[in-house]
């Protein structure tokens, strides 16, 4: 009950539009909720009426309207990571039959590209390591979601150049030891380990195994480095408890 209470809201106000003022935008949910309710209609969880309900929501979304992505101009002069969240959801739409508008993933998209540098890392604003790889994932979720804009040439050179930088981020014991914003949570292991998976699974396809081997060793060591922290009492969310 209490999930489907918070998924009725949720889906809901994302339809609705905007979030309260100095609260943000639905950047960082429409694509977790679209996930969420395409699981929860495979697994059957819920009566088909419910599931119904909510995609009928999301399917409702405006982009304009939902993400403050919508006030942005494009060519701002500093990059912005969170749009690139709300292009991941939609095309996460537009993959799973909710909506979705291709022209405002294609547009972010484009505009983005601006602000990935020579190693094909993502410059996010003071460069902490943490945005680099959690932003190129979202990148990533566009591309495996069916984006075939124009730009996608040029996103995917950019993430083939950031691939062994990506493994170089990396220290012996599995942590990413590189400071700014953000860099002690234990979710940053989880996220470096989803990007080297995607380039496991890109390279295995291209018959490059042992480039693939190298990524899922990587991915490997990032997850077991959680163990010891999530076996501490009580368990914090981050390192160093800040």
């Amino acid at each position: 009950p209490v999930l489907v209470r918070m998924l009725t809201a949720a889906c809901r106000d994302a339809r609705k539009g905007m979030m309260p003022p100095k609260s943000g935008g639905n950047e960082f949910s429409v694509k977790e909720l679209v996930l969420a309710v395409v699981e929860l209609e495979k697994a059957g969880t819920f009566p088909k009426e419910t599931t119904d309900r909510w995609r009928a929501d999301l399917t409702s979304v405006v982009a304009t309207n939902c993400y403050t992505t919508g006030r942005l101009k494009i060519g701002e002069p500093r990059a912005s990571n969170w749009v690139v969240f709300a292009a991941a959801s939609e095309q996460a739409r537009l993959a799973y039959g909710m909506g979705g508008d291709a022209a405002f993933v294609e547009r972010y998209v484009r505009d983005q590209l601006r602000w990935f540098d020579a190693n094909g890392m993502y410059k996010d604003p003071h460069q902490p390591a943490v945005y680099d790889f959690v932003t190129r994932l979202q990148f990533m979720h566009v591309l495996d979601w069916g984006y075939d804009g124009p730009s996608r040439a040029a996103l995917e050179a950019q993430l083939e150049r950031s691939a062994e930088p990506t493994l170089k981020m990396q220290s012996a014991c599995g942590e990413i030891p590189y400071g700014g914003r953000s860099n002690q949570f234990l979710h940053n292991n989880t996220f470096y380990a989803a990007v080297c998976e995607w380039y496991a699974a890109r390279f295995a396809k291209r018959g490059e195994t042992g480039k693939a081997a190298r990524f899922a060793a990587a991915a490997r060591r990032a997850t077991e480095a959680l163990r010891p922290w999530l076996a501490e009492r009580p368990v914090s969310h981050v390192k160093n408890r800040y």
